[in-house]
C-alpha cells in the first residue's frame, strides 16, 4: 500500500512553532527597508492584513498591479524570500522535539485514520486492510523548515531514508516541494501566470521569480515530477496543515484527477480557531471543508461519486 502525506504550515503551528504568516509579518515589518519598492510593499501588507501564506502569495500576484518593471518584482521577491528564509531558519533551530513525540508521530503516520471519528476511522481502516503489506509512506512538504527531519533524527541520530518506522511500515522519502531553509533559495509565489494581475509582467523573467510550478520546471531538479508521480501512484492521500490555497491549485487538481480515475482514498485534516459549542456547528464545519475540498479538486460534479473516497476530520488529535 502506498500512502502520501501532504504537509503544510499547520503542521509546524500544531507543534507550537511561530511559523504562521502573521508571525513572519510582525517580524518582517521591523526589518530595514533597503529601497522604495520594499517600503511600498510593506505599506501594502499593512493595509491588506493577510491571514495565511496562501493569502500572501495570491496578494503578491495582485500587488504586481502597482509595479512597472521586472526589476521591481525581483527586488520585493528577493527581499521577502531572504528575510523569510532567515526567520524560518532561526525558528527551525529552536525546535528540539522529545523522543516521545517522535514515536507518536511515526504511529500517526502509519495509521492516520485512528484520529478520525469512529465511523470514518472504521471505514478507512477497512479500506487500508484490503491492501497487502508492506505500507510505504512518502511525505510531500510545502514547508521550508526541517521539522520533519528533526523528528527522524531525535530517535535515530544517523537515520537515512528509506527507514522502517514500524512492522511492515517504511517511511520512504520527504520531499520539500518549494525547497527548504537549507537550500540555496526558497520558492514563493503564485500557481500560474494568470494570478499575476499585471499582464505586462507575465514575462519569463517574472515567472522565474514568482510562478512556483514554472520555477520548479526551470530548475530541472525533478522535484515536481517526483511529487506528481507519488500522487498518481497513491492508494491513500492525507492532507494535514494545508489551507487549500489557490496558489497551489496545480496540486489539488492533480489529486482530484487521481481520485476521479482510481479508488484512492483522501483524508483531509482541517483546523481553524472557530468557537465550536454545539453538534450542528461541528457538522457544518465538516460540511464546509468538504465543500471547499471538492471545489479545489474541481469535483463539484463528481462529489457524489467521491462520497466514499473522501473523509474530512476537523480538529482531530493527529500529530498532537
Amino acid at each position: 500500500m502506498k500512502t502520501v502525506f501532504i504537509i503544510g504550515n499547520g503542521f509546524d503551528i500544531n507543534l507550537g512553532l511561530p511559523t504562521g504568516y502573521q508571525d513572519f509579518y510582525n517580524y518582517y515589518l521591523k526589518q530595514p527597508s533597503g529601497s522604495e519598492q520594499i517600503s511600498s510593499l510593506k505599506k501594502y501588507l499593512e493595509k491588506e492584513r493577510y491571514n495565511t501564506w496562501a493569502d500572501l502569495e495570491l496578494g503578491l500576484g495582485d500587488y504586481t498591479r502597482y509595479l512597472t518593471t521586472e526589476d521591481d518584482v525581483e527586488i520585493i521577491l528577493h527581499d521577502l524570500s531572504d528575510y523569510l528564509k532567515a526567520y524560518l531558519h532561526e525558528v527551525s533551530n529552536s525546535f528540539s522535539p522529545l523522543s516521545s513525540f517522535a514515536d507518536q508521530f511515526f504511529r500517526d503516520l502509519a495509521q492516520p485514520y485512528r484520529s478520525l471519528p469512529g465511523g470514518m476511522a472504521r471505514a478507512v481502516a477497512s479500506f487500508c486492510a484490503s491492501f497487502s503489506l508492506p505500507i510505504n509512506i512518502d511525505v510531500i512538504s510545502f514547508n521550508y523548515t526541517d521539522v520533519l527531519e528533526k523528528l527522524i533524527r531525535v530517535t535515530r541520530s544517523n537515520a537515512r531514508l528509506p527507514m522502517r518506522i514500524g512492522e511492515d511500515v517504511t517511511l520512504s522519502s520527504i520531499r520539500h516541494l518549494h525547497m527548504s531553509v537549507h537550500d540555496l533559495d526558497i520558492i514563493l509565489g503564485v500557481n500560474d501566470e494568470t494570478q499575476i494581475k499585471n499582464e505586462s509582467l507575465r514575462t519569463d523573467r517574472v515567472k522565474t521569480l514568482m510562478v512556483k510550478p514554472y520555477v520548479n520546471k526551470q530548475l530541472e531538479m525533478l522535484i515536481d515530477e517526483e511529487c506528481l508521480a507519488l500522487i498518481n501512484e497513491a492508494d491513500l492521500i492525507c492532507l494535514f496543515g494545508v489551507s487549500l490555497g489557490e496558489t497551489d491549485a496545480i496540486w489539488w487538481e492533480a489529486i482530484g484527477n487521481h481520485i476521479e480515475t482510481t479508488s484512492c482514498t483522501l483524508l483531509y485534516f482541517a483546523y481553524d480557531n472557530a468557537e465550536i459549542k454545539y453538534n450542528n456547528q461541528l457538522i457544518e464545519k465538516r460540511q464546509y471543508y468538504r465543500s471547499l475540498l471538492n471545489k479545489r479538486l474541481r469535483g463539484e460534479q463528481s462529489a457524489s461519486k467521491w462520497q466514499n473516497q473522501i473523509f474530512v476530520g476537523y480538529r482531530t488529535n493527529l500529530f498532537k
